[in-house]
């Protein structure tokens, strides 16, 4: 990176030789990995650290990122090094924010089968050491007809609440019961 007894260019020099600014973003034109700009910090004498470039003009303009946060890219282009389009949040705020599988599942207020997510009907459980969320009535469901499965019986659903019968009749008598319609 440098040649034996001539010190490096300062961090700044060397930096801002690799960044295109634009109207919006400011591209960091080096290097990257997964799509995020990489730039190499001396350490200690000839020492170097790879770091992401947008870490890296965020401390550089605006100072030390605050202990436990990253830095969330605002304009949603990971080029980017422009501290107007970064803003330091928690690993929680920065996923959800994204365009992932976890943001989109985050962000339904509905189940599979239209459900509502309230606090009332939502089961949350560990599954792969994170929280997971269910539906209630769908997950009473899967419990009843994985038993009736067990035990040789064919269901039958009641289309208002979900809740599976073991005959007909028991629907129909549910129905009138639960949902006041009249037996026919």
């Amino acid at each position: 990176m440098s040649h034996p007894g001539k010190p490096p260019a300062p961090i700044a020099d060397r930096f801002w030789r690799l960044v295109d600014k634009t109207d919006t973003c400011w591209n960091f034109t080096g290097s990257t990995a997964r799509g995020y700009g990489q730039f190499s910090v001396q350490v200690a004498p000839g020492k170097w650290k790879s770091r992401k470039a947008h870490r890296v003009a965020y401390e550089l303009l605006v100072g030390p990122i605050p202990e436990g946060l990253q830095l969330d890219h605002l304009c949603r282009n990971r080029r980017c090094v422009n501290p107007d389009h970064l803003e330091p949040v928690t690993n929680r705020v920065n996923t959800l924010r994204g365009v992932t599988i976890v943001a989109a599942h985050a962000g339904k207020t509905h189940c599979d089968n239209g459900h509502e997510f309230t606090p009332e009907n939502t089961y949350v459980y560990m599954a792969t050491g994170y929280p997971h969320r269910q539906c209630r009535v769908c997950h009473r469901a899967q419990h009843v007809k994985r038993k009736n499965q067990q035990i040789g019986v064919t269901p039958h659903q009641c289309g208002d609440c979900g809740r599976y019968m073991a005959s007909e009749n028991g629907l129909r008598v549910h129905r009138s019961v639960m949902h006041k319609e009249l037996a026919a």
